[in-house]
């Protein structure tokens, strides 16, 4: 049995993780006062 990990292998592929980076850098430029949360659960 193989052991269970917390964050799907995939996510060390090397054309993940430049995608993940590119988002990661695009948070920055969110401005916290104009978002708009939706939900309620």
């Amino acid at each position: 049995m193989q052991k269970k990990t917390r964050h799907p292998i995939k996510q060390n592929r090397p054309d993940i993780r430049s995608e993940r980076l590119a988002w990661f850098a695009g948070q920055l430029e969110l401005e916290p006062e104009l978002l708009v949360l939706f939900g309620g659960t």
